[in-house]
């Protein structure tokens, strides 16, 4: 075969007997060849040969997967980097288990005037109570300690925590959420729900700097994971500071995850000033490494609290059934104006309600403003009424769900399942009944709610649910699709990346084992031995043989 000139030979060449590309013409390959930040061949062997020269480094990963680098879909990025280095409670399973670590990162940080940290589930404690203040002080009293839960709606704090955010008996809130009080001493008890969150939060903020170097510490992490794209969530008072981290890393040439980026949206504020304003940031950062296009908003809560907003009422509340965030009109409202300026749209809805609410929205922008390709979404989805799961792909929206959090571990403690009742867990997480209703899914870790690492979430989607909930999983293929292709279709950008592809970009994985040989309950424990981002070799188990 004739070889190419020097100045095309390929600068990478990876070879596998299992290459999934994400392209439904030729879903499988045998060698992909890279020549700057693109793929310039994908075939044979026989068709990748010709690339290669003298410089071409030639990485033979034998029988191990290669897939698209992975788009996590939804990701509070930066408050994930930040939590690397804070107390860590995701793998706690008991009170005893979590104040064991809250006196350990004490103990081993003298010097911190605040700890900080997250991931206690509700489960964790006796008789499915939730947390005190003296759970915490008795065994850190002397400093304020605050700990988010591992779905981040609400807080747990210590009793200095609540004397200096001034949060006594006679303290009144009125805001999204609310404080916990003892119901006979009416005194705060130390747990903190939604909005409320940030009567303490606020007490205490990083600079700049330590954000950036938590930033290079999460860059690291998600390139070990074979993360190279993701879509952040940030709030309005802090997206130009953002921009501004990844906007410095991309200068220095540091940046190792692709951003997609969107602005917070509540209830109050002015939207033709959010537009305004986000249309400068959207016209500025649009490019390969980092876009801005996407209007966060929040529609309802959490299950396990009972803030998730409800079609009927909770089976173990009947008194309850929720609540919005939005007014129903003046979310319409707002939508209709967003979707006119061309801008994406995606809301946090968990409840049935919630999901509704968001999918009628959607629909009215279509009323008002015609239909376009608007690839708006609805996140979570973790209940939906029947009648509404044809519609996602009437209205051409994006299923942005989460699979790690229908697992056993999130969903076993029985809160989840006991405020939504049998019948409505029937059409809990409703992945492959989307999918099959012609739903688009995307899937995203929501890291630091639980890990950033996709093949618990491919490994969720494809074996392990909790037993409490209904059969919905999904092919292995439409496990990846979710979090390569699909991903870069809900941010506009299915012909620049998310399979491997002739003139994509250079984003690549290579796993540890071939995830469609093995047994499906092995899923979990491959892992990434190599990730390569705009054609460089970002990360590489030191293990891993790559040169021939």
């Amino acid at each position: 075969m004739q070889e190419l000139k020097r100045r095309d030979w390929a600068d990478i060449v990876v070879r596998s007997t299992r290459i999934y590309t994400a392209e439904a013409k030729r879903p499988c390959a045998q060698a992909v060849a890279l020549k700057g930040n693109k793929i310039v061949e994908v075939g044979t062997d026989e068709d990748i040969e010709k690339h290669i020269g003298q410089s071409t480094k030639v990485i033979d990963a034998k029988s191990r997967s290669v897939l698209p680098g992975i788009i996590d879909s939804h990701a509070h990025f930066i408050i994930g980097a930040v939590n690397l280095g804070q107390i860590n409670l995701n793998t706690a399973t008991s009170l005893q288990e979590i104040q064991q670590e809250i006196k350990s990162y004490a103990e081993s940080h003298p010097d911190k005037e605040w700890l900080i940290g997250r991931g206690w589930r509700y489960n964790c404690f006796p008789n499915q109570r939730l947390p005190r203040k003296e759970d915490i002080d008795a065994v850190v009293s002397d400093r304020p300690v605050y700990l988010k839960s591992y779905d981040g709606h609400s807080i747990w704090v210590n009793s200095k925590g609540l004397e200096l955010a001034d949060i006594t008996k006679d303290f009144t809130y009125d805001g999204y959420g609310g404080i916990v009080r003892d119901a006979d001493t009416k005194e705060p008890i130390g747990f903190l729900k939604e909005k409320s969150q940030t009567l303490v939060t606020r007490l205490h903020t990083l600079s700049q700097k330590d954000r950036l170097d938590a930033l290079r510490m999460g860059m690291k992490h998600a390139s070990s994971l074979g993360v190279t794209s993701v879509h952040v969530y940030i709030g309005f008072g802090e997206i130009p500071e953002d921009v501004e981290l990844y906007q410095t890393l991309l200068d220095s040439e540091e940046l190792t995850v692709r951003i997609f980026m969107s602005r917070l949206l509540v209830p109050g504020m002015d939207v033709d000033d959010f537009v305004r304003s986000f249309k400068v940031v959207r016209e500025k950062y649009d490019n390969e490494y980092i876009r801005a296009n996407l209007a966060k908003m929040f529609m309802d809560g959490v299950m396990e609290t009972r803030t998730a907003a409800m079609l009927k009422p909770y089976s173990n509340e009947p008194s309850e059934i929720g609540s919005t965030v939005w007014l129903k009109e003046d979310f319409n409202d707002t939508v209709a104006k967003l979707d006119k300026e061309g801008f994406q749209v995606t809301c946090h809805s968990i409840g049935d309600k919630a999901v509704r609410w968001n999918l009628d929205a959607y629909e009215y922008a279509q009323t008002i403003n015609g239909k376009r390709d608007s690839r708006h979404a609805v996140t979570h989805i973790e209940c939906v009424h029947p009648r509404d799961i044809p519609r996602f792909e009437q209205l051409g929206v994006i299923c942005n769900m989460q699979p790690q959090h229908a697992s056993a571990e999130e969903i076993g403690g029985g809160q989840w399942v006991a405020a939504a009742g049998h019948e409505r867990t029937k059409y809990a997480f409703p992945w492959e009944s989307l999918s099959t209703a012609g739903g688009r899914l995307a899937f995203g870790s929501d890291w630091p709610v639980v890990t950033l690492n996709p093949m618990t979430g491919i490994y969720g989607a494809t074996v392990e649910r909790s037993p409490a909930l209904p059969e919905q999983h999904v092919s292995l293929e439409k496990a990846i699709d979710a979090y390569t292709i699909n991903g870069a279709y809900s941010s506009f950008e299915e012909n620049i990346k998310g399979s491997i592809k002739k003139g994509k970009l250079a984003d690549m994985v290579i796993l540890s084992h071939d995830l469609f040989s093995i047994p499906k309950e092995e899923i979990r424990h491959a892992k990434v031995v190599m990730t390569i981002f705009d054609g460089k070799v970002i990360y590489e188990d030191k293990e891993f043989p790559s040169h021939r």
